[in-house]
């Protein structure tokens, strides 16, 4: 409880009592206490996940990053608290041209109020490299009015590895490197279908290369 305490004085001034009130806060206590524990579950959750996330207002700017975020980016994690998050990590293509603010997805999501996700885009470390992500992109409404947005990444780096290895396997010769049969196969159907659509003719040459057989005899087909 809280309690205030003043004198009560006569006509001449002099203080004859004192008197006190006291205040019930129970409920108040206890609203705040729950407040803290959401917030403080809020934030284990964001600390226990592996995947980046950061908030941002509706000026792009940081309103928050989890660890995992800051350790993706080379950054500390206050240390993009208040900048421009596309300006420091969204800004170039991946072959190093300029993302216009207005082309980002995430920047759609602030203007629509429409959640996307994007399966390949690259974001910018601290040190000026680029790897590949995979983001989500939710916006924040309060009362009726967008007032940010959060955002969920991961590093996909190395699953691209993998596809582009497993691409390699299935459609190019390991002796030589060069495009496969089934590779020949895939892009035939592709232009095959194309012509369909385009109501044009498809091209096909054989080119035949002279003694190559003793080559196919001793290295394999």
């Amino acid at each position: 409880s809280i309690v205030v305490k003043f004198p009560l004085r006569n006509t001449q001034g002099h203080r004859y009592a004192l008197c006190g009130i006291a205040t019930d806060i129970t409920d108040r206590k206890q609203a705040e206490e729950t407040r803290q524990r959401l917030t403080k579950d809020k934030l284990l959750l964001l600390e226990s996940t592996g995947d980046g996330i950061y908030g941002i207002d509706t000026a792009g700017r940081c309103t928050f990053m989890n660890s995992a975020a800051a350790r993706m980016l080379g950054y500390l994690s206050d240390e993009l608290l208040g900048q421009d998050m596309h300006a420091c990590i969204h800004h170039l293509y991946p072959d190093g041209t300029a993302y216009p603010r207005e082309c980002c997805h995430i920047h759609d999501t602030l203007n629509s109020g429409t959640g996307c996700k994007i399966d390949h885009e690259v974001y910018w470390r601290k040190d000026g490299t680029a790897f590949v992500v995979e983001y989500s992109s939710f916006p924040v409404i309060e009362q009726g009015q967008i007032t940010g947005a959060v955002v969920v990444f991961v590093d996909i780096t190395e699953r691209k590895r993998l596809e582009q290895e497993v691409n390699q396997l299935a459609f190019f010769d390991t002796l030589t490197q060069l495009p496969n049969r089934r590779l020949f196969g895939d892009r035939l159907g592709q232009a095959l279908k194309r012509a369909q659509r385009t109501s044009s003719s498809v091209a096909l040459m054989f080119v035949d290369l002279d003694k190559f057989k003793p080559i196919n005899d001793t290295y394999g087909h």
